[in-house]
């Protein structure tokens, strides 16, 4: 089958980042993208009647790996800062704001400070991957940061313009690779930025909601792929069992009018079980005299009736 053959063949050709220095193979992950898009293709023409079937509802999936889990620890944060000065400082900022709002790459870039608000410290993304806007509160790090930008930029320049700031995307690319190679961090992107602010934020009580929100996802499952457990959270999780106490039931004693301190006694000092067994045995025989007492005015009227007749 010849969609079978493109599958085989697109995984086994370079990505166009793929050099020997720095080997980057074409991932399954990015395979089944392609073949999600060709599905996508072919079931339009089939809607179109351009074709009879589409023949992707027989083609399966390759099987792709985990998700990836890295973010940017404290004292790795540190280590990547302690680089990001001199002629690598006009990253600097980039970096920073990205650790603390969760943009991504292109939205940093393509911001404008015309989107900026620093009356309602927020942060406006009208162009997102997804297509979709959203508003990020400013913290007192990006608030800093973006007041030491501003100085007298108009409202439609863009806040990481190349001609005042010299930031561009081939620019944050080198900077940050070399960064990483002086501060030895090994396999960190610049999109696990994302990562590490997702992470801390649910390290510190957000609820998933409210980072999906913020990340701009359309939902918790995708959210949850860029939340990480960190290894204190989960020391402290499993120290919670060495803190844990068997449960206890307490009885509270009722205090009867005699004085008595017996669980089960009642007001008048006899207890619960000889109450019950007594209102058991008084209650018939009350019964009964209501019943007697009702035979006896039946009868009284009777014999009323036959007197007077």
């Amino acid at each position: 089958m010849m969609i079978e053959k493109f599958k085989r063949e697109r995984l086994a050709t370079p990505t166009k980042h793929d050099t020997e220095d720095r080997p980057r193979p074409r991932t399954p992950a990015s395979v089944n993208r392609d073949l999600a898009c060709l599905s996508k293709i072919l079931s339009m023409a089939f809607d179109n009647e351009l074709i009879d079937s589409n023949p992707m509802r027989r083609v399966r999936l390759l099987k792709e790996g985990p998700g990836r889990e890295r973010f940017i620890t404290a004292e790795e944060e540190k280590r990547l800062f302690a680089q990001l000065t001199g002629r690598r400082d006009h990253i600097r900022s980039v970096v920073m704001i990205a650790l603390n709002t969760g943009m991504r790459r292109g939205e940093i870039l393509g911001l404008q400070w015309e989107h900026v608000d620093f009356l309602a410290r927020t942060v406006f993304i009208a162009k997102s991957k997804t297509g979709r806007t959203r508003t990020i509160p400013m913290n007192d790090i990006v608030f800093k940061e973006l007041m030491t930008l501003k100085q007298d930029a108009g409202p439609k320049e863009f806040v990481f313009s190349n001609a005042r700031t010299g930031v561009n995307i081939d620019s944050i690319k080198t900077g940050w690779r070399n960064a990483c190679e002086d501060a030895g961090l090994v396999n960190l992107r610049f999109h696990d930025t994302r990562h590490t602010f997702a992470t801390r934020l649910r390290a510190n009580g957000v609820h998933e909601w409210d980072i999906r929100d913020l990340l701009g996802h359309t939902s918790v499952r995708m959210t949850s792929v860029y939340t990480h457990q960190t290894p204190a959270n989960l020391c402290q999780a499993v120290n919670t069992l060495g803190r844990s106490k068997p449960a206890k039931v307490v009885r509270f004693k009722r205090r009867s009018m005699s004085g008595t301190s017996n669980p089960s006694a009642t007001t008048d000092g006899t207890d619960l079980m000889t109450r019950r067994s007594r209102t058991s045995q008084i209650a018939p025989s009350s019964r009964h005299r209501e019943v007697e007492q009702l035979i006896a005015q039946q009868h009284e009227d009777i014999n009323v009736r036959q007197l007077a007749s």
